[in-house]
Order: structure tokens, then C-alpha cells, then sequence
């Protein structure tokens, strides 16, 4: 988790992740080096850039959650992408406020099976191998109901990160099934990893 710079000559160390952080990406932008640190216990992820000169900053506090890229555009305006939720967009780097930024949209394209009844989409967004085994893909399930779309995973939903929520060993990853209950509406979504979950349109039940 260290970050060093090299010049040509000499290696100086610049800084080591914070604790309990994996490095998540390094990103240049221009001028500057973006370095983002996810969270193995889901705190806050962090994100600092390097300068030219030697000196690093960082982000404001809340442009991002789990980090995973981080764009500039024409405007200057930094956009973060987050395993959390939504898209963080940071006007310039002198700015101290960032702005949420949401789409209408599935989570992933990592989608194994669809069920649909009176007007529900629901999605398995998971998977296996090709030889059948693990993915370990936490993107979770989601559901398109009156044309809006709502995505449960164990980064916004307790039930998804196991019986023990302090412990990711057994969160639930891979889901590659997902049915409607013909009469009483409950949707039940089957992971390969770690067990089963029942919605009854308030909050989902895990059966492992």
C-alpha cells in the first residue's frame, strides 16, 4: 500500500495507505496523480492526487465511497466512480463541495437471470465461470418497478453481508437465480455463495 515516486535517479516515499485501505487505482489526470484507497470493512474510501511539485492533497471528505475510476472532463469537472452509490462530481480541485450525481440504471451488466410478474423486472446480476465456479461478484440484485430502478447489495443492504455484517467472509457474492413468488409477490434471489434472500417489499430475509 506504500506510494513512492521515481524521478530517474532516486525513489522518495510519498505516503502509505491508510489503515484498514487497499490502494483501489492510480490515475493520471493532466498534471496531477489521483490515488484512491478503498475500505476493506466499509468506511469511507479516500482519494488524494499528487501534484508536479511533490505535494499531495486530498479530496473533500464524501466524493466517494468505494472508490473505483476517476475521470476529468472538458470543463475541468473530476468525476468519481463509486461502488457505493451514485457518481461524485467535484466542480475543480479548488473546490471544496462535490455534487451527487444519479442515473436511472442497473448497477452492472453482469446479469445472470430476469424475472418478471404484474409489472416488476427483477434482476440476478451475478454469475459463474465457465467451469462453474466463483466470481465472487458482489453487484447484488435489482429491481425496475414504475420505471425506476433500485439496487441491492452489501454495500446499501445489511441482509446482503451475511449472517455476521462485520465479517466479509460471508457476504453474499454470485447471485445466479432470482424468482417471483406467483401468489404472495416475495422475490427470492439465490447466490452460489453463502445462501438465500427473501423481499416482501420491506426487507429481505437471509436463509443459509
Amino acid at each position: 500500500g506504500d506510494l513512492h515516486r521515481y524521478d530517474g535517479t532516486n525513489l522518495a516515499f510519498v505516503q502509505t495507505a491508510p489503515s484498514g485501505t487497499d490502494l483501489a487505482y492510480l490515475r493520471t489526470l493532466g498534471s496531477e496523480l489521483f490515488v484512491a484507497y478503498a475500505c476493506r470493512t466499509g468506511c469511507p474510501g479516500q482519494v488524494f492526487y499528487l501534484e508536479e511539485n511533490g505535494i499531495i492533497n486530498a479530496i473533500p471528505a464524501g466524493c466517494t465511497g468505494i472508490p473505483t475510476s476517476v475521470v476529468k472532463d472538458q470543463q475541468g469537472r473530476i468525476w468519481f466512480g463509486d461502488r457505493y452509490r451514485f457518481f461524485r462530481v467535484l466542480p475543480s480541485l479548488d473546490s471544496g463541495d462535490y455534487l451527487y450525481q444519479e442515473y436511472n440504471s442497473p448497477f452492472s451488466t453482469e446479469n445472470k437471470e430476469i424475472a418478471i410478474r404484474d409489472g416488476a423486472l427483477w434482476l440476478a446480476t451475478g454469475g459463474v465461470t465457465q467451469t462453474f465456479n466463483y466470481r465472487f461478484l458482489d453487484h447484488g440484485v435489482a429491481s425496475l418497478i414504475d420505471g425506476q430502478w433500485t439496487i441491492y447489495n452489501r454495500n446499501n443492504t445489511t441482509a446482503f453481508r451475511g449472517a455476521d455484517v462485520d465479517d466479509g467472509d460471508d457476504d453474499l457474492f454470485d447471485f445466479i437465480t432470482i424468482v417471483i413468488h406467483p401468489v404472495n409477490g416475495k422475490v427470492y434471489a439465490g447466490s452460489f455463495f453463502e445462501g438465500l434472500l427473501e423481499y416482501d417489499a420491506v426487507e429481505f430475509t437471509l436463509y443459509n
